[in-house]
């Protein structure tokens, strides 16, 4: 039998969308500054949003979202908040930490 090695082989993966919060601990104007970030199972960030968001959705989302979808900073405003690096990625796509509060 003969095997040839194709170069620039990639395996196959599926692609999945995944989703992470980076949230604003304290109100500004009477909202909470919230950003959504979309990515790939790769880390590439497919996009993010900003929002603000009331109180009462706000408490809603934490106390349903897994601890590992979302962290908050000690801050009113997202500007100087880096987006989230590719650890902090990879620990919202883990599966084991995927727990309610």
């Amino acid at each position: 039998m003969n095997f040839q090695l194709k170069k620039n082989y990639e395996p196959k993966t599926i692609e999945k969308i995944y989703s992470f919060y980076q949230i604003c601990q304290f109100s500004f104007e009477g909202v909470y500054n919230v950003r959504k970030i979309i990515f790939d199972n790769k880390y590439n960030i497919i996009k993010y949003t900003e929002k603000g968001l009331k109180k009462n959705i706000l408490d809603n989302f934490i106390k349903n979202a897994p601890l590992n979808k979302f962290i908050m900073y000690p801050h009113y405003i997202l500007k100087n908040i880096p987006l989230p690096d590719d650890g902090t990625l990879s620990l919202a796509m883990s599966e084991i930490l995927y727990e309610n509060n």
